[in-house]
């Protein structure tokens, strides 16, 4: 998992291994190329599965331990958010939103202001499949799920839709359009059924 700072004029990116969490600052030739994430004496180590800039340049990293992990711009561990249950699969941070998934199925929104944290809400996705991507914007958030499923929620937990779902694992084998109901099937080599609106879709 690779992403770059969203802060103006700011090249710095981190790169997220399985052993480590590294910044890049391949712009600045006075700076080594790039520096693992500090812990400190505070904090306990503990294995990333992802990692976003926000705005100001401060990244956040989704932890095997549950935890946000919020780092300065001397690539320091600062503070560490209890977000899930399980393991943190996906966090983005955009327009004082800060939004994960985990492992436990649920979305955790925070609120963030110039270094202040305020835990909001979970949001139960209910797909009970591994969200490995979201995002956040105008008070929406997305997050895609390891079977090729997009689904949408407000930040305040209103209007939760799945707005695409397909067959991601193998061949479409049949299409089955039904006049009377409005709707076709599709079946694939994932061995499920779907049932879409041909007026929604």
């Amino acid at each position: 998992n690779i992403q770059w700072s969203k802060k103006p004029n700011d090249l710095k990116f981190v790169a997220v291994t399985t052993r480590s969490l590294q910044f890049w600052n391949p712009a600045d030739a006075s700076k080594k190329l790039f520096k693992n994430g500090t812990f400190g004496q505070k904090y306990t180590q503990t294995r990333f599965n992802c990692a976003s800039f926000d705005e100001d340049g401060i990244c956040y990293s989704g932890g095997a331990n549950g935890g946000i992990h919020v780092w300065d711009q001397k690539q320091d561990l600062g503070l560490v958010l209890k977000a899930h249950a399980g393991e943190v699969t996906s966090v983005a941070c955009s327009q004082g939103v800060l939004v994960s998934t985990g492992k436990d199925d649920m979305v955790s929104v925070f609120s963030c202001d110039q270094g202040e944290y305020q835990f909001l809400r979970q949001i139960a996705l209910e797909q009970y499949h591994f969200a490995s991507a979201i995002d956040v914007l105008d008070g929406k958030i997305v997050v895609g799920h390891d079977n090729g499923k997009i689904q949408t929620v407000n930040v305040d937990g209103s209007n939760k839709q799945l707005v695409n779902a397909s067959h991601c694992d193998g061949e479409a084998w049949g299409l089955q359009v039904i006049e009377e109901k409005g709707t076709f099937l599709t079946c694939g080599d994932d061995n499920l059924i779907y049932e879409f609106s041909i007026k929604d879709k």
